[in-house]
């Protein structure tokens, strides 16, 4: 079947709950088309989430949960990681701010905290989609932790050591070799 939005209009004072799941595919595309490299979907994308409208405003509350791959940021290693969240999101059908000047828009600091949003159809996968990213670690590292790669050679330094040897002295510190320290 395929994914419909659900109508705004058919929103009332009640709450209503809905699940989607967005597939590896359609995740992996939608990375690859906001530029997010380091970062891929090993399984559904699943979310479910509470919607009440109370006027022009739309309540969200959801959870989300995925399994993807990361790149660590240290040794540059890929790792799974189990992703998941809670999310709350105020939106509006209203224009936001008022208009100073003609093309300039300034937002309250309360108008901050809510998203405007076109049409007649609320998109719950683009909101789990967003949510997704939002929940990944800004520095992944692997779970177990790791070591940096050498830099020397730039083996990874998890499973031992490279072989690299220190012999040489940064010439900077060349004439500290030989400096002994008396103890007293």
């Amino acid at each position: 079947m395929p994914y419909q939005g659900i109508p705004i209009e058919s929103l009332s004072q009640s709450e209503i709950r809905a699940e989607r799941e967005v597939d590896a595919d359609a995740l992996n595309a939608e990375f690859d088309e906001r530029g997010v490299n380091d970062v891929r979907a090993l399984g559904p994308l699943k979310g479910s989430a509470r919607i009440t409208r109370s006027g022009p405003d739309i309540f969200v509350i959801g959870s989300l949960e995925a399994k993807v791959e990361l790149s660590c940021v240290r040794c540059l290693e890929n790792f799974r990681r189990d992703v998941s969240g809670e999310f709350h999101l105020d939106l509006t059908r209203e224009p936001l701010g008022f208009e100073d000047e003609p093309g300039e828009i300034e937002l309250s600091e309360a108008e901050l905290e809510v998203e405007y949003i076109e049409g007649d159809v609320l998109e719950l996968e683009p909101i789990l989609i967003e949510q997704l990213l939002l929940a990944l670690p800004d520095y992944p590292a692997c779970p177990a932790g790791c070591e940096l790669n050498c830099p020397r050679c730039g083996e990874a330094m998890n499973a031992g050591s490279c072989g690299c040897e220190d012999k040489d002295v940064d010439p900077r510190f060349a004439a500290l070799k030989g400096f002994k320290v008396k103890k007293q």
